[in-house]
């Protein structure tokens, strides 16, 4: 993030650019940690890997500057049987202070997902 100058407008929070999947079942158990290892799970569009992290079950991977990728199909696998299908939309945007990305939607398997919190989503397995 580039800092504004004192002669700069205000340009706020430019928030955060990164995505949560949180994947359960339909009792509301987790799966990654308990029947998907983190370490089997991969994410990438065309030939790119998506960089993961994993908090207590939760995949995280920060989408800034994939919007030139709008409509692409991201493999998400989660072990050697069980891949699925991500579609984002995201959105760049600049102002004086910085260039900020927001994700518009996500879509798993061709069905478009509802927001948890910003930039979470909920795939129930």
């Amino acid at each position: 993030m580039i800092a504004c100058s004192e002669k700069s407008p205000d340009c706020g929070d430019p928030g955060s650019s990164n995505c949560e999947l949180v994947l359960k079942d339909a009792q509301n158990n987790l799966l990654v940690g308990t029947i998907y290892n983190q370490d089997s799970i991969r994410m990438q569009v065309g030939n790119q890997q998506i960089p993961l992290h994993f908090d207590h079950g939760i995949i995280i991977f920060n989408f800034a500057g994939f919007d030139s990728l709008n409509s692409s199909d991201y493999v998400l696998k989660l072990n050697n049987d069980d891949f699925d299908t991500l579609n984002l939309k995201i959105r760049k945007y600049v102002n004086p202070c910085w260039t900020g990305y927001l994700l518009d939607s996500l879509s798993y398997n061709n069905q478009v997902l509802d927001k948890i919190t910003m930039n979470r989503y909920e795939i129930v397995k």
